[in-house]
C-alpha cells in the first residue's frame, strides 16, 4: 500500500538563496543548494522548506502560512524586521508579517518554543 509523507513546504520565489538566508537566520538549520532544480532547501529543527525558483510574483494572500513560536516575541519580530521582514498587523496573540519576497508569517505571542511543539494546555 502506498503511503505519502510530507518531504517539505515550497515557497516560490524571486531570490531562493536570499529567502533561505533569511529562514535560516530565524530558524536555524542548513542550507542545501540544489542548483539544477532551481531549489536552497532549509533543513532546520521540526522543518524542511523548499525554496523553489519562479518567473512569476507573488499576487496575493498566502493560503498556507508559517506561524512561529518563541520564548521571546518581541525580539522575534525585531529580528525578523532587521532581517527585511514588514510587520503587517498587530494582534492580541499574535503579529502578521512578510518575509523579504512578501510571504506571510505569525509570530505567536505567549505560545512558548518547545521541540515537538505543544499548544498551550
Amino acid at each position: 500500500m502506498s503511503q505519502a509523507v510530507v518531504s517539505a513546504i515550497a515557497f516560490d520565489c524571486h531570490q531562493p538563496d536570499a529567502l533561505g538566508v533569511f529562514w535560516q537566520a530565524m530558524l536555524g538549520g542548513e542550507l542545501v543548494l540544489y542548483p539544477q532544480y532551481g531549489v536552497v532547501a532549509l533543513r532546520a529543527p521540526g522543518i524542511t522548506i523548499d525554496f523553489t525558483l519562479v518567473p512569476e510574483s507573488k499576487q496575493t494572500k498566502n493560503r498556507l502560512h508559517v506561524d512561529l513560536a518563541t520564548t521571546d516575541p518581541a525580539t522575534t519580530v525585531a529580528k525578523a524586521v532587521e532581517l527585511g521582514a514588514v510587520i503587517t498587523t498587530e494582534f492580541h496573540k499574535h503579529t502578521a508579517l512578510r518575509d523579504p519576497e512578501g510571504n506571510e508569517f505569525c509570530v505567536l505571542h505567549d505560545m512558548p518554543a518547545e521541540r515537538p511543539w505543544q499548544p498551550p494546555s
